[in-house]
């Protein structure tokens, strides 16, 4: 908020705590309350946003990204005037305890508001400094630590029992401005508390975890240690200053998956190959569910069957003679070497990087001519 208020440039990830209608029918306008958990602001709906509140997409307690703004200046107090947003989450628990950011001060006789620049910094002035920890320097000896995390991957909530009767749980994937990651798992009465609340691509500040020894069974993170949240635990929004990056790719060349024990879920890039159609078929558990097998290639002169899973295998159609980066997907061993998605996995068609760039040159020059070793023998990932 302190940041908007001071003309920073959008977007910024932000609740709406509060919703009231003004005018006539003729000439109906809305007044919300914006909220980053430590600072709230009043903003004005531009008329052609009027239809998101009517429908029930902005709503009491929903989390929006606000893509354009201008802040007036209304009897001595900045107001917001909303131009572009987007709703990210839908309503759930009112976050932090937001203070209005103030108004210039004005005196008895009229006397002129303070200017902009000066109300933003007392206001900022007043506002309580968070100290974030580095992702890297938490272990299960750091006490009463708060992160500021960019969530790059959210997973579904998952029911499980077990000897102490029946759970849930979802789990996220977390960077940090020095683009340290770490896996977090939600539990019990937290899932009920953050689920709606925390969105992928969204920047928080979260403390009241355990950190313990991370499971590489379930993610490709490079991280020795992974964090638990439940009943302890506080989320709110933080600022988004563009500082945290988006995904970090830990990428393993293909010649070296024979190398490492199935089951590991690994970061990988390469060039498709071959591509095959979308299938659908039936899970052993008698779901339905989408796959399409491709080959990859890279610098190794390796090539591996990727399959995908879902959502994913619609979501590359013509990637053949494209780069393909997937985080997250499980290598198999069932006909040689295979690699499949998992319910976490990312995939992106040619992101933009210097080592794309360089694969991509590499592939135009030799694919006519490339003598390939193949890790797969037949079959593939299974469901």
């Amino acid at each position: 908020i302190q940041r908007m208020l001071s003309g920073a440039s959008a977007p910024f990830n932000v609740q709406v705590t509060d919703i009231k209608k003004i005018g006539t029918d003729a000439n109906i306008r809305y007044r919300v309350h914006l909220s980053d958990g430590t600072t709230s602001v009043q903003c004005m709906l531009l008329a052609a946003l009027n239809s998101l509140v009517a429908s029930g997409q902005i709503a009491e307690n929903c989390i929006i990204e606000v893509k354009n703004y201008k802040v007036s200046e209304l009897k001595g107090r900045q107001i917001v005037i909303l131009l572009a947003c987007s709703v990210l989450s839908a309503p759930g628990t009112k976050l932090g305890n937001p203070q209005p950011a103030g108004a210039a001060s004005s005196s008895s006789s009229g006397a002129a508001a303070a200017p902009r620049k000066e109300a933003a910094a007392a206001v900022a002035a007043r506002a309580p400094v968070v100290r974030a920890t580095p992702v890297v320097e938490l272990s299960p000896y750091a006490n009463r630590w708060t992160i500021k995390v960019r969530v790059t991957k959210k997973a579904d909530v998952r029911h499980f029992t077990n000897a102490r009767g029946e759970g849930k749980l979802f789990s996220v994937e977390l960077i940090d401005e020095s683009s340290s990651e770490i896996r977090a798992t939600f539990f019990g009465s937290a899932v009920d508390k953050f689920y709606e609340l925390i969105h992928e691509q969204g920047v928080y500040y979260m403390s009241g975890g355990v950190v313990k020894p991370a499971n590489r069974k379930y993610t490709s993170i490079d991280n020795s240690w992974e964090i638990t949240f439940g009943d302890r635990t506080e989320v709110s929004v933080a600022a988004d200053a563009g500082a945290i990056q988006r995904v970090k790719f830990n990428f393993t060349k293909l010649h070296q998956l024979p190398d490492l024990p199935a089951g590991r879920v690994v970061d990988v890039l390469g060039m498709v190959k071959e591509e095959g159609d979308v299938v659908e078929i039936t899970t052993k558990r008698g779901d339905k569910l989408a796959k399409r097998d491709l080959t990859i290639v890279d610098e190794s002169n390796t090539s591996v069957q990727l399959t995908l899973w879902g959502d994913h295998a619609r979501s590359v159609p013509g990637a053949k003679d494209h780069a393909i980066a997937v985080k997250g997907v499980k290598i198999g061993d069932f006909g040689g070497v295979s690699l499949s998605t998992t319910m976490s996995a990312t995939v992106q068609l040619d992101p933009s990087s210097d080592i794309v760039t360089r694969l991509q040159g590499w592939w135009a020059s030799n694919k006519d001519s490339l003598a390939v070793t193949s890790l797969t023998t037949g079959g593939g990932g299974g469901a």
